[in-house]
């Protein structure tokens, strides 16, 4: 059986829906957003979760701008954009043979590479 969840789909039509609203002046945050909208605080979670996760922030520190910039440009489909975690291992090992300072955070590789001038 098929489980259906109102606010969750209402919440998913929000962001996928999110490209076609105007830039708010000034920026606001995506909770500030989802307030506006009458997000429960169910909603809330879920989004903080789901949504700002990906974009390695809370709600609170998610622009509205933001958002609607990366929807109205992404053009890579519904495809989940992920590194196996068992390609990790051999990012990590080039990041740190190219003289990386490498850091692992919530699961993702990050690099810091020190750049210098010839």
């Amino acid at each position: 059986m098929f489980w259906q969840d109102e606010e969750l789909e209402r919440l998913h039509e929000l962001f996928a829906s999110v490209g076609q609203r105007v830039r708010p002046e000034p920026d606001i945050s995506a909770a500030e957003w989802l307030r506006q909208e009458g997000a429960s605080e169910r909603m809330m979670a879920v989004a903080d979760a789901c949504y700002a996760n990906d974009f390695g922030c809370s709600l609170h520190q998610l622009g509205l701008s933001e958002m609607i910039t990366e929807n109205q440009r992404w053009d890579s489909g519904n495809v989940m954009l992920a590194v196996p975690k068992q390609a990790i291992c051999c990012i990590m090992e080039l990041m740190e043979s190219s003289g990386c300072t490498t850091y692992i955070i919530n699961g993702f590789c990050s690099c810091l590479v020190q750049v210098t001038h010839i």
